[in-house]
């Protein structure tokens, strides 16, 4: 097998032990009383929705050892580790350390604030349970990406990882993916973020995959999706996917000529690419990509020609 197919099939492994713990924690929260939702949760909902994402938490750490050995077996590495990881330790709390019971007051409280926002209470309730959805998916991941990064500290063999995007990945994941980090490296992620890493024996090219490669493995409805119907567009004309990705996160709305347009603070600092290359060209102000085919409208050589000058493409 070869080291991408035990990747992947790890993590289909790990996200149906999500997939299992959100369905069983969604029937529990089903369970609430609507005319008692605190009192409910804390006599019998909270203890069963804990005894559910701890064991959850403990069969995705389980599987770190054999996907450490799996992994280093696919490169013809040996495994040999200095320890093995205990999954008990890595279930029953939270990922930032508290108890799992606080953790899961929080659909509560959002349901909660939801009925003191005026909305029904079937609507409210949904609500929480959206919460509730979100936090043993993104919990369950945790405990088996803490469990793998630990075993794989504890393995002389592993010298980093290869950051894997699974299939749902959103944009910020993208263009992560293939990027080698050292083991002891934290794993950055975001809420129900599926991603995971491949232990690695050294920094190999054969184990690293190109964002733009996987964007164009995505279907055209996909990529809109994820990357927005005008960051699609431009990285499918050519865009450096990176710097459409990265705009997004400095945007502001200015006023130049008398009209509103969409910029981005992102890129145009002095060490940035949009920076560097406008050089003061256009006063700081750095259209974002959307903006610009709304501003170009079906002339695409314009289109083309606003992206060249905005430093999206080369």
């Amino acid at each position: 097998m070869t080291i991408q197919a035990v990747a992947a099939a790890y993590n289909r492994h790990q996200a149906t032990i999500a997939a299992r713990a959100n369905a069983r924690t969604a029937a529990q929260w089903a369970t609430i009383d609507p005319a008692d939702i605190s009192g409910s949760w804390a006599a019998g909902v909270s203890p069963a929705m804990v005894t559910t994402l701890t064991a959850a938490q403990q069969l995705a750490a389980a599987s770190a050892p054999a996907y450490v050995q799996a992994a280093l077996g696919a490169q013809s590495v040996a495994y040999d580790p200095a320890a093995t990881i205990s999954p008990a330790g890595f279930s029953g709390v939270a990922a930032d350390g508290r108890a799992l019971s606080s953790l899961l007051y929080l659909p509560v409280i959002a349901a909660k604030q939801a009925l003191a926002g005026g909305i029904g209470v079937d609507e409210a309730l949904a609500v929480g349970g959206r919460t509730l959805s979100m936090l043993t998916v993104t919990e369950t991941a945790d405990a088996g990406r803490n469990a793998l990064q630990a075993q794989m500290s504890a393995t002389p063999t592993v010298h980093g990882y290869v950051r894997m995007v699974a299939g749902s990945a959103c944009s910020r994941c993208i263009i992560l993916a293939g990027r080698w980090y050292r083991y002891n490296a934290s794993f950055l992620r975001h809420p129900q973020c599926q991603c995971t890493g491949i232990p690695a024996a050294e920094n190999s090219k054969d184990l690293r995959t190109d964002p733009h490669s996987f964007f164009e493995h995505l279907s055209p409805a996909e990529q809109d999706a994820r990357f927005g119907i005008a960051g699609a567009r431009a990285i499918r004309d050519g865009a450096d996917i990176f710097q459409v990705v990265n705009a997004q996160r400095g945007l502001y709305q200015t006023r130049v000529f008398g009209r509103d347009v969409q910029a981005t603070f992102e890129g145009m600092g002095r060490h940035g690419v949009a920076g560097k290359k406008l050089a003061g060209a256009t006063k700081g102000l750095r259209l974002t990509v959307g903006q610009i085919y709304a501003d170009a409208g079906e002339d695409r050589d314009l289109a083309l020609s606003l992206l060249h000058r905005y430093a999206y493409i080369h």
